[in-house]
């Protein structure tokens, strides 16, 4: 067999092996950094008035640049509650700065390019709605030096690796398949970006670099993707670490997952008229990845209704469903997590007070049967837990639940 028709088999047989192992490690990513996240049979994280405290779970944004000093890779660092590991979430640099379908058209990128650091900064904020403890901007040999503590790697690589220079040039960095690869070429390889490739093209490659940097093997089942766990830090006082070179170091300290955000291509037409690279994030993805994995991060955006989500069920798709109801709602979403218990027969709503009763009494039209009731315990700064049932599940099979919701209901709470 010639050399040509063999590469085009790796390539070919790397691509397959990796997409197999996308469908079956993408819902892992949020289920069991969800698990355990608050624990409210723990006595030592409940204060006297029954009132559950969300744990800290800063977050710190790390940007690279490529040698045009062009934005080429965002990775955001959410440190789990016992301020050892936690979760690596990738987000590409394309992403259309206002999520949804309506908005200008705004490259993320493009913000570092026009208006500075700071302003990307704020603006990727505002994309992931949370509030970054720290951020910073690395260069190739700046992101080297990072790495050095990780050593050498072994990588999957869907497709040859090019890098566009400065001054126009094209070089190959790293050429298709398994291999193993430096820290220096692992920063190279992260940040390099070839003029007039699609970053959709690019999208494989970063998550397995950032898999293998966080040290999961790319053929462990999902299950295998170790759990956060508080219950023995719910009393310790963690130190949020004031540099992003910290909380990487703190990432390493413990078990490491990945989540990387899919992303839709925005075709030319009205809403791409410049026929930018450009992509939509799904909001619900990005709700219910981020209040898994950064409770404590996450921002209040409305005077609506605060929620947390428990979710007895191991299936993201389930939790999302329930997050894009509450996305319709215009309600807070603040904390999801995956209990690990049975599911129960009924769905929940166990509200604060009668105010807030009043604001979703109506949910059903959105969630199919719903149980109210007013628990003893609270939890900080939230309005509304929503348990998930089995007739959650079943709804969602019915006519009724798989149309696409309206509303008209109010989630405000009366004055």
């Amino acid at each position: 067999m010639s050399a040509i028709p063999e590469r085009r088999r790796r390539r070919m047989m790397t691509a397959v092996a990796l997409g197999v192992i996308a469908l079956l490690a993408l819902p892992a990513g949020l289920v069991v950094s969800a698990a355990t996240l608050l624990n409210s049979t723990d006595g030592r994280n409940v204060t006297a008035d029954s009132t559950i405290k969300i744990p800290s779970t800063p977050v710190a944004l790390l940007a690279g640049v490529d040698s045009r000093d062009d934005i080429a890779m965002i990775a955001v660092f959410a440190l789990s509650p016992s301020g050892r590991g936690g979760t690596i979430v990738s987000v590409p640099v394309g992403s259309n700065a206002r999520i949804g379908r309506t908005g200008t058209i705004h490259r993320i990128a493009e913000t570092y390019r026009e208006s500075g650091f700071d302003a990307f900064v704020i603006d990727v904020e505002g994309l992931l709605n949370v509030s970054f403890a720290a951020s910073l901007k690395v260069n190739v040999n700046e992101l080297t030096a990072m790495l050095e503590p990780v050593g050498d790697r072994t990588v999957v690589v869907d497709s040859d690796v090019y890098d566009t220079g400065i001054d126009g040039s094209v070089r190959q960095i790293a050429i298709a398949g398994e291999q193993v690869m430096t820290p220096e070429l692992m920063a190279t390889a992260l940040l390099a970006s070839q003029r007039g490739v699609p970053e959709s093209q690019r999208l494989a490659r970063m998550k397995s670099l950032w898999t293998a940097i966080a040290g999961t093997s790319l053929t462990s089942p999902a299950t295998s993707v170790p759990t956060t766990d508080v219950d023995d830090t719910s009393t310790s006082s963690t130190v949020v670490p004031i540099e992003v070179s910290g909380f990487f170091s703190a990432l390493r300290d413990g078990p490491i997952q990945l989540w990387q955000f899919a992303a839709t291509p925005v075709p030319a037409g009205e809403r791409n008229p410049m026929k930018l690279d450009l992509y939509d994030l799904d909001r619900a993805e990005v709700v219910m990845v981020m209040a898994s994995v950064a409770p404590s991060s996450v921002s209040v955006s409305s005077t609506n209704v605060s929620f947390m989500v428990d979710s007895p069920f191991a299936d993201a798709s389930i939790i999302k469903k329930a997050v894009e109801r509450l996305i319709l709602l215009k309600v807070n979403v603040l904390v999801i997590r995956q209990t690990g218990q049975p599911a129960g027969a009924n769905t929940e709503l166990l509200y604060r007070d009668v105010e807030v009763r009043d604001a979703v009494e109506n949910y059903d039209l959105y969630f199919g049967p719903v149980v109210l009731r007013q628990p003893k315990e609270r939890v900080e700064g939230i309005d509304v837990r929503l348990v998930l049932g089995e007739d959650f599940r079943t709804y969602l099979n019915t006519p009724a639940g798989q149309a696409t919701p309206t509303t008209t209901t109010s989630s405000t709470i009366p004055d």
